[in-house]
């Protein structure tokens, strides 16, 4: 007897890993790697775009803000509260670096604690001197070495992470004497570097992983191996002669004196430590191998700050300061403001959708510009048609220039005649304020934040401060008007 499924070709164990992790273990950093790595390498990509897709995630949103404030990243003693105002500042690939990093600690939990540790430590380190190779190089991709270099090691360490019996087995082979490379592939049927390829390919990551794995040659390629050889030398000792002969060939590699090349490893694998501490892998700085000095003393970046849950006056007023720079400097455009007004209200108000609509040019529709929260609408979607026979509720917010606190599901309330099915399929029953973003009294789009209603209930404190966001922005919006006229 046969069949179609009996004639179907059975996965190999490596593409049921690939497919297990993907699906079960590790979906969450799958997508924001590829997602942040698109927008950074995309010429197409907006400094909101990766602000958005940053702000998603609230514990993405702290470490990022923690590490751009570091001695490291910081420019010109400026402190940084916004995630608007971190992109422009340290820009889309310093950034991106930060949240993949963030991203693929928080994913790996459990597991071989000894080997996925120590993966991570070697992975931190060995970014970190990629990184700083590539700077004195000049090249202009220090970055994208920089996460390339981490996840180099991704199928290992997410091996010992999830891995349960086989991981077992893998160790008492090696133990028996036999190599990694071999070990793995008698238990497995792969090697963990060929897991790493494949993972890099099917969640479309970084291509130098794939191009190092594969052998290939390029002076960007030779710093990925210089820098992870020198992560692993330094394992034995910064004074081994395996370190030594590092060093040396970094030296050649760039030009630079061997003293000064020392110099620089010493200093990248401090910061490489720091790095892995502030992005939650505490555990994995203190195996990193730092000259002269106790990993412990690094280490005072974490812990991680709590999730937002609730508004937070202190975060709110860092907002509205920020804000009042930016216009008394003059250095922000409308996507700058107005980002810093969207990113102000859904992090200082704890609200769960927030977004800026603006007008078309024919004033009839408004269009999405600015949006962060989960279910918004995306980007250059379509908010709202403003019909002149049947006006609603935003046409309301716009004609009148006031702002409105709407609960749509209460049937007696004031503007319940201007609740129609359309505004529904854009706010549900959730109750929302709003208000018209305006230049020199003409309305040019509106504002919208609201909260699900099972959830934290609105409150007038919530709506003084959204309405003081909002006033802040037209005040901006209109002086930026004026000194382009």
């Amino acid at each position: 007897m046969s069949s179609s499924a009996e004639n179907k070709p059975q996965p190999s164990p490596l593409d049921q890993w690939a497919a297990r992790l993907a699906r079960e273990k590790m979906p969450a950093f799958a997508a924001t790697a590829r997602a942040v790595g698109g927008l950074a390498r995309s010429d197409e990509s907006s400094f909101g775009d990766l602000s958005q897709q940053i702000l998603q995630d609230p514990g993405m949103t702290s470490r990022v803000l923690r590490r751009a404030n570091s001695v490291y990243y910081r420019v010109a003693g400026e402190e940084i509260h916004t995630i608007s105002r971190a992109v422009v500042v340290l820009g889309m690939e310093a950034l991106a670096s930060l949240c993949v990093s963030h991203s693929l600690v928080d994913s790996l939990q459990g597991g071989h604690q000894h080997q996925v540790v120590g993966e991570m430590a070697r992975s931190f380190h060995a970014a970190s001197q990629a990184r700083g190779i590539a700077r004195r190089m000049n090249d202009r991709g220090a970055e994208e070495l920089f996460i390339a270099t981490l996840l180099h090691q991704l199928g290992p360490i997410a091996f010992w992470s999830f891995a349960e019996q086989e991981a077992h087995q893998v160790l008492a082979a090696m133990k028996g004497g036999a190599s990694r490379e071999k070990a793995e592939r008698s238990v497995l049927g792969f090697s963990l570097d060929e897991l790493t390829h494949r993972l890099c390919v099917d969640w479309q990551l970084s291509s130098l992983v794939r191009d190092s794995l594969a052998g290939k040659e390029s002076p960007r390629l030779d710093t990925i191996r210089l820098a992870r050889q020198l992560a692993s030398a330094a394992e034995r000792g910064w004074d081994s002669a395996a370190t030594r002969e590092v060093l040396a060939r970094i030296a050649e590699h760039t030009g630079m004196k061997l003293d000064d090349v020392r110099e620089m490893a010493h200093a990248q694998a401090e910061e490489a430590a720091k790095n892995a501490a502030a992005m939650g892998a505490a555990e994995a700085g203190g195996r990193i191998p730092v000259a002269g000095c106790g990993v412990e003393t690094l280490m005072g970046e974490e812990p991680a700050a709590p999730e937002l849950a609730l508004p937070d006056s202190a975060l709110q007023m860092e907002f509205l300061s920020e804000l009042t720079r930016m216009i008394a400097e003059g250095r922000a455009d409308l996507n700058q403001l107005v980002g810093a007004v969207v990113e102000g209200v859904f992090r200082g108000i704890a609200m769960d959708r927030v977004l800026f609509a603006m007008l078309t040019p024919d004033r009839r529709n408004l269009i999405v510009r600015h949006a962060l929260g989960l279910g918004v609408p995306a980007v250059g979607r379509p908010f709202s048609r403003l019909s002149p026979p049947r006006p609603d509720i935003f046409a309301y917010v716009l004609a009148k220039r006031e702002p409105v606190w709407v609960n749509p599901a209460d049937r007696e309330g004031p503007f319940r005649s201007l609740i129609h099915p359309e505004t529904r399929a854009v706010t549900g029953s959730s109750p929302f304020f709003a208000m018209a973003a305006m230049v020199n009294d003409r309305p040019i789009g509106l504002f919208y934040a609201d909260r699900k209603g099972d959830g934290l209930p609105l409150d007038e404190a919530s709506y003084l401060v959204f309405r003081q966001f909002c006033q802040q922005a037209n005040m901006g919006l209109s002086l930026i008007s004026g000194t382009r006229h």
